[in-house]
């Protein structure tokens, strides 16, 4: 009998605790059965704001009123609709333009070449009268040849004067490429630097004729160096006399005056006899136009090139890392590699940068090996004061490249990098 208690008990604790299981069970599925419940309200209420429809929203009043709402799928649908709309309006009027550019240039260009034709119709008579008098004069006896020597002689040079100034249209007119120079007028004291740089720059063969914009970067700043006190301080109109020049004010960090600039520039090469630059008559690939940009150090060239690039304004960018790539395939050429890397590295503005160098073509056979390369040009004693390393790689391949960027990575943190990690 008390066994049979005994068991009776145990068989209720069991019970009591399956119980307890169950409704705890029971409570976590009702829990989750809400989630789930909420998840599925949500996702219809998402689905409803995207297809739209009838939703019940209380009025001034707090009256509940059933309205019709626009989806947020026809929202975009009415703006790329209206996107378009305008796009094709614009295109309309840019069509327009176009049409009437290529009309004015071909028109203009047309009158320019009869006149050149006409022009030439003349020269040609002259010179067909000129032969057909010195013909007859050489028919002509001794005594009548010498009288008309003078004569003939001034005809002669009349004609070689017209050869001379001779007009002739040119097809392909050579367009020097333009330069853009950048100097920093928020610092007076180094004007006088830009002012030596700029005039190597204007004295440079291959650039006398180059159009030259100016752009006085960081207008932004405060007691800024004026266009005016520029000019005269640099002796920019005696300096750019001979040559199309322009000085624009300008700030890299707000974009200001950089628009303006350029517009300038385009003007130049279309005006200088390059009208498939002028983007209101292009039709076809993007138009592609080579620019020398130069300037000090530290006078926003970086910053403008991403301003107009991407249209963000970045500060300065210190070279924190060398990539010098040099070919163990030819070991007469490693001398010549040699010198180029000391000249390098001796630069005071890489003077404490990582040097990572990169031995190509190890996949052609009878290459130069690591520690002939690091012995033949004395790399230990001329990197002996930075961070450096010698990897072998081949750019056919790819094999030794991720190592090489993996080693300047790690040389990037250690140097308090660590977004780059």
């Amino acid at each position: 009998m008390h066994e049979h208690l005994i068991k009776h008990c145990l068989l209720e604790t069991e019970a009591e605790n399956v119980r307890s299981s169950i409704l705890n069970a029971v409570q976590h599925v009702k829990s989750f059965g809400e989630e789930v419940s909420e998840s599925a309200r949500r996702l219809a209420g998402v689905i409803q704001q995207i297809e739209g429809g009838i939703q019940v929203i209380p009025n001034t009043d707090g009256v509940p009123t059933a309205q019709q709402m626009v989806g947020t799928a026809e929202q975009a649908r009415l703006k790329i609709k209206h996107y378009f709309s305008e796009l094709r309006e614009n295109l309309n009027r840019q069509e327009i333009a176009a049409l009437a550019a290529v009309d004015t240039h071909i028109r203009e260009k047309l009158c320019m070449l009869r006149q050149q034709q006409e022009d030439m119709a003349i020269l040609l008579s002259q010179i067909h009268a000129v032969c057909q008098q010195c013909e007859a004069t050489l028919q002509q006896d001794d005594t009548k040849v010498l009288l008309a020597k003078a004569e003939v002689s001034h005809l002669l040079d009349t004609v070689q004067k017209q050869a001379a100034a001779d007009n002739r249209v040119h097809i392909g007119p050579k367009i020097e490429m333009p330069v853009i120079f950048v100097l920093d007028c928020s610092n007076r004291e180094r004007l006088t630097e830009a002012q030596n740089e700029l005039v190597k720059l204007v004295q440079e063969k291959e650039l006398k004729e180059a159009s030259l914009l100016i752009f006085a970067n960081k207008q932004d700043v405060d007691d800024h160096a004026s266009i005016e006190e520029i000019t005269q301080q640099m002796g920019l109109l005696k300096m750019c006399c001979n040559r199309s020049w322009h000085l624009q004010g300008c700030s890299a960090k707000s974009g200001e005056g950089l628009a303006d600039g350029l517009e300038w520039l385009s003007r130049q090469m279309v005006a200088a006899g390059a009208p498939e630059l002028d983007n209101r008559v292009h039709i076809g690939p993007k138009i592609e136009m080579r620019v020398l940009m130069l300037g000090l150090d530290g006078a926003g060239k970086t910053c403008i090139l991403f301003k107009l690039k991407k249209n963000e304004f970045v500060k300065t960018i210190p070279t924190v890392a060398l990539i010098f790539v040099l070919d163990c395939s030819n070991r007469e050429r490693l001398t010549e590699a040699q010198n180029e890397l000391v000249k390098m590295v001796q630069e005071k503005e890489l003077k404490e940068v990582s040097l990572l160098i990169f031995a190509n073509k190890q996949d052609v056979e009878d290459h130069a090996s690591i520690e002939e390369i690091t012995q033949q040009m004395g790399l230990l004693k001329m990197c002996c004061n930075r961070s450096w390393h010698l990897q072998g790689c081949s750019a056919k391949s790819g094999e030794g490249l991720a190592d090489g960027l993996e080693w300047l990575s790690r040389q990037m943190v250690a140097a308090g990098a660590p977004e780059l990690a």
